[in-house]
This record gives structure tokens, C-alpha cells and sequence, in this order.
């Protein structure tokens, strides 16, 4: 149960970082062209591994500094949470809120929507080739992500406002797991985007499936090894 709480907050805020980086970064790359030809591997796994250690914020701060076992299993939504009960987390729950998550989102809209319109201005312009790969798959993952989480921030913004609805409302139970079921979203669709966008990763599962696939070797006699195919 703790293990589960820690793990789902730390993969949670990792993936709001690493798509807050992957739209951030396309849009310089669009905008700067040259500047970006400079950076190296190196740096993008900079970049990566501290959006990594980032993610460790919520959970180090909840074990080491506030309370390790304030953690029960959640009726409504059927897993281990926080029970954010300290009186700190009054003040500072609505913080790394703002910093790990609002900030981070609203960098993804609005990077994403700007990186539509440089793409479309260079295109216009014909002045430049445009890879348009990457940033259908950037885009097309900022679209998915936002689909993910909007649910759930619907719930965590009508909540505070709701201070009537019923315990076991509709809104409060069902609506609450629906929305984090919408969470998985993100996650799941990640390897369709890419093979549809990705022309590259397409053929390296291609390339995998094909390796599975195989008919056995033949024998010395002619035979194929192994099972007969139908």
C-alpha cells in the first residue's frame, strides 16, 4: 500500500515534467533552429534527469519531512493515497500543486499552441524544411495529455466549490473514478501515437515482431524443428 502511494505520485509528476520538456523543447528547436543543432545528448539527458529528480518531490517531502505514515486505502477510488491530515498541507499541498502541476500544465498549452503556429508559419513561408514528424508526435501527445487530465482537474477544481454535494454523490464517487481512470489514458496511448507518427519506431517493432515470428530452422532431413504451423 505505501509503495503504491509513493510510485503512483512519483510516475504521475514525472510524465506533467516530461511532456512539460518534450513541448518546450520542440517549440525551440521550431523557433531556433540553428541554436538547437548545438545541443548535445548530453544535455537532453540533463534535462530528463532533472525533471526525474523533480518527480521525487511530493513523496520525499511526505516521508522524510511530514509524516511516512500518513497513507490508508481510498473507498472511493479503490487504491492507497495520501491522507494529507498535517496541518501543513494547508498551505502546502495548494503550493507544489501550483509548481509541479498547474505550471507545468499550463506550460504544455500554451508551448503547444504556440509551437502550431510557428509550424504553420514556417510552413506558409517555404522558406525552411520542416520536420513535421516530431511535431505531429509532440503535438499529438500534449492533445492526448491534456484529454488525460482534464477530468481530473475538473474534479479538484469543482470540489473546493461543492461544499454541499453529498458524500456519496455521483459527482463524488463515480465522476472521482472515472476521472482516474482517464488518468491511464496518457500512459496507454503512448505506444499508438508513436507507431503512427513515428516512422522509425514503426519499423523497429516491425523489425521485433518480425524476429518473433520466425518459422523454426529446418532439420537435416527437410523438416522444420518445432510445432507444425496450421
Amino acid at each position: 500500500c505505501y509503495t503504491y502511494a509513493y510510485i503512483k505520485y512519483f510516475f504521475n509528476q514525472a510524465g506533467i515534467l516530461l511532456i512539460c520538456t518534450m513541448t518546450t523543447t520542440k517549440l525551440f528547436m521550431v523557433k531556433y533552429p540553428l541554436r538547437s543543432r548545438t545541443w548535445s545528448a548530453k544535455r537532453g539527458k540533463l534535462i530528463c534527469s532533472i525533471a526525474w529528480i523533480l518527480s521525487l518531490m511530493l513523496p520525499i517531502v511526505s516521508s522524510v519531512i511530514i509524516d511516512a505514515s500518513d497513507i490508508a486505502f481510498d473507498y472511493k477510488s479503490y487504491t492507497c493515497d495520501f491522507g494529507f491530515t498535517a496541518e501543513i498541507w494547508n498551505w502546502l499541498a495548494p503550493a507544489l500543486t501550483a509548481a509541479f502541476s498547474v505550471l507545468p500544465n499550463c506550460l504544455v498549452l500554451a508551448t503547444t499552441v504556440k509551437l502550431l503556429i510557428e509550424a504553420k508559419g514556417l510552413a506558409g513561408r517555404q522558406r525552411q524544411s520542416l520536420k513535421w514528424q516530431g511535431i505531429v508526435t509532440t503535438v499529438a501527445t500534449s492533445i492526448v495529455y491534456g484529454i488525460s487530465v482534464l477530468p481530473y482537474a475538473v474534479y479538484r477544481i469543482l470540489v473546493p466549490v461543492m461544499p454541499s454535494a453529498q458524500p456519496g454523490s455521483f459527482f463524488k464517487i463515480h465522476y472521482y473514478r472515472v476521472s482516474l481512470s482517464f488518468l491511464s489514458l496518457n500512459t496507454i496511448s503512448n505506444i499508438y501515437i508513436y507507431s503512427l507518427t513515428v516512422s522509425s519506431f514503426r519499423k523497429f517493432l516491425r523489425s521485433k515482431l518480425g524476429l518473433s515470428t520466425r518459422m523454426p530452422p529446418a532439420t537435416t532431413d527437410g523438416a522444420r524443428e518445432g510445432p507444425e504451423s496450421t
